[in-house]
């Protein structure tokens, strides 16, 4: 189920007051929670800690020691995979090419002198929509490994073992994703439950 826009949380990881304030007051009008940090490492332990539906990245963070600090370092150090857009002043070949590597859903490069709330609203529904397939992916593994371990376990193929969960599920009134998630947990532990055969 999707979550309506004022229950949306995004961080804004950007060391310039301005675009802080342009972007607190687009997130304003569109009703979601703003979570601001103006330095990579408040960023990197806001992402560790907390949950957060879209992350509004500045390229060029703050100098330490004299290497300078970039967006990228963020997602890295965090291990996130909260979607992203990229703010930037300069938009070179590399830095679309790196962006795009790392799936961003877009840039919003400075000077900010358009209208925020579409760009932000969109993303948003897309960063739902790209979590929606990641989720039917994670599904339709774990149907997967559950039909290989029947497979393997009684030497039937693929389509047989499909068949019995697919009857099993029906005349148990059970969707097949809950049931083979429930048995990757215990099958070895409890087979007689699991074991649909």
């Amino acid at each position: 189920m999707t979550k309506p826009l004022d229950q949306r949380r995004i961080l804004l990881v950007d060391d310039d007051m301005t675009v802080g304030f342009l972007v607190t007051q687009a997130i304003k009008k569109i009703g979601a929670t703003l979570c601001v940090c103006e330095d990579s490492r408040c960023a990197i332990d806001k992402l560790k800690n907390e949950q957060f539906d879209l992350i509004l990245l500045d390229h060029n963070l703050e100098i330490v020691g004299k290497k300078q600090r970039i967006g990228f370092d963020v997602l890295d150090e965090s291990r996130t995979r909260v979607p992203f857009i990229m703010i930037t002043s300069v938009t070179s070949p590399k830095l679309v090419e790196q962006a795009n590597a790392r799936q961003t859903l877009g840039f919003i490069v400075k000077p900010i002198i358009s209208q925020l709330e579409p760009q932000i609203t969109l993303a948003l529904h897309h960063a739902r929509a790209r979590q929606n397939i990641n989720e039917a992916f994670e599904c339709n593994r774990k149907i997967d490994i559950y039909i290989g371990m029947l497979m393997q376990k009684h030497g039937v193929n693929e389509q047989d073992a499909r068949r019995q969960l697919r009857q099993y599920c029906r005349s148990h009134q059970l969707k097949m994703i809950d049931f083979a998630g429930e048995a990757l947990r215990g099958f070895n532990t409890q087979p007689e439950i699991y074991d649909i055969f």
